[in-house]
């Protein structure tokens, strides 16, 4: 049984009972056999009752058995992404230190452009010179020699001259010699920072692609998070509706059992026929007793009469109630006793009701002890609002003070 579904039935479960609760009560059968029946009735949604509350109890449960499986998984989720938390850190410093070693050699290869250009244009440049002064020796050829030889003033200075020269054209050579040399070291540092330029990109991808990945399994905890919170909230929410409605539905089933245990002890008390209520039966209305049974003397005519009842003065409107259960025989209006109502109790018993200002019952209906038959007025009556109450043994009066509770 699903939460809603159980809620549905024990909102149903819960309407069937305070209806019998509410219904049964105002207006309890008279009869011994008709409460037994409803007596039984009331055991049979009692019975109800409990095997619902005890599924509800069960629901509720089960509710919160997944609430607290849904806050471990949160703990649990939570914790991944603390853990998460930590790698994506370690993966973005893994990260900057690939960028910026990236940097670093790019840098590098930077300056070592720079080099290579500065020495390939002196490189050039010495070429240039070196050029001009061969072909100067060139066009000089054997000639040169010998010009060196006649315009120096003397031996040793030609031949200082001519050494000059050889040394000039040798460093000349050494020099382009060695732009060569630094030239090829740097093209050797630029292809081994070249090398190391493609393992740092290498590197930073594989960062990035590990980042990327650490992320996209935070977001996918991220979404499972949510998935259990809402899961979880659903289910505090049903185990909070389920408890409201098992607590409502405790209540009731507490009503019904105070009712059954009233109903069980009116039902005791009905058994009882009416000769042996004498001395214990309720009084029909609060006021007070104005007008005793028997011969009385007339206060508006002076004369004795014979009183088959007793008045009972009290406020208008107030509660008229039936002394014991009964079936209504009469309940209308009657002249000289104004609205009337008259009961049948069995074994020859009547109990009779004059003067209401209203009539709640009709003929025909079974009523309970204490359930009201009307309400206090002063119809067919001088004496303003007043009972006047009968009690009649086999169509004879008897004193009613004789069987009222004291």
């Amino acid at each position: 049984m699903t939460p809603r579904r159980a809620l549905v039935l024990t909102s149903a479960l819960c309407a069937c009972l305070a209806a019998s609760a509410a219904g049964a009560s105002p207006e309890p059968t008279a009869t011994p056999s008709t409460s037994r029946k409803q007596l039984q009735h009331f055991r049979q949604n009692l019975q109800r009752g409990q095997q619902d509350l005890k599924t509800l109890q069960q629901q509720i449960h089960t509710e919160q058995q997944q609430v607290m499986l849904g806050r471990r998984q949160e703990r649990s989720l939570l914790t991944d992404l603390q853990t998460m938390d930590k790698r994506i850190d370690g993966a973005e410093e893994h990260l900057a230190e690939d960028q910026r070693n990236l940097r670093e050699v790019q840098t590098a290869l930077s300056n070592i452009r720079a080099a290579m250009a500065q020495t390939q244009a002196a490189q050039e440049e010495m070429k240039g010179f070196l050029a001009v002064r061969l072909r100067l020796l060139y066009r000089e050829g054997r000639q040169g020699f010998w010009r060196v030889l006649a315009t120096s003033p003397s031996v040793s200075e030609a031949m200082r001259r001519l050494k000059f020269f050889h040394i000039l054209a040798s460093q000349n050579a050494y020099w382009i010699e060695r732009l060569s040399l630094t030239r090829a070291k740097l093209a050797g540092q630029k292809a081994d920072l070249a090398a190391r330029e493609r393992q740092a990109r290498d590197l930073e991808a594989s960062s990035l692609r590990t980042l990327e990945s650490i992320r996209g399994q935070k977001k996918r905890r991220e979404q499972m998070l949510d998935h259990v919170r809402n899961k979880r909230e659903a289910h505090e929410a049903a185990a909070r509706e389920l408890s409201a409605a098992a607590e409502n539905l405790n209540r009731l089933v507490d009503q019904l059992k105070r009712r059954a245990a009233d109903l069980e002890k009116r039902i005791r008390l009905e058994g009882l026929a009416f000769p042996l209520r004498q001395k214990k039966l309720i009084w029909p209305t609060r006021g007070r007793v104005t007008q005793k049974f028997g011969r009385t003397r007339h206060p508006r005519f002076n004369t004795y009469v014979l009183n088959k009842g007793i008045d009972i003065t009290g406020t208008m409107g107030q509660n008229v109630c039936a002394v014991a259960p009964g079936n209504v025989l009469f309940a209308e209006w009657f002249e000289g006793y104004g609205r009337l109502v008259i009961l049948d109790h069995g074994r020859g018993f009547n109990t009779i009701y004059a003067h209401l200002a209203k009539i709640s019952v009709s003929e025909g209906q079974t009523v309970a002890e204490g359930q009201s038959v009307g309400t206090l007025g002063d119809s067919g009556t001088w004496k303003g609002p007043n009972l006047y109450f009968e009690i009649r043994q086999r169509g004879q009066a008897v004193d009613p003070m004789d069987w009222m509770e004291r």
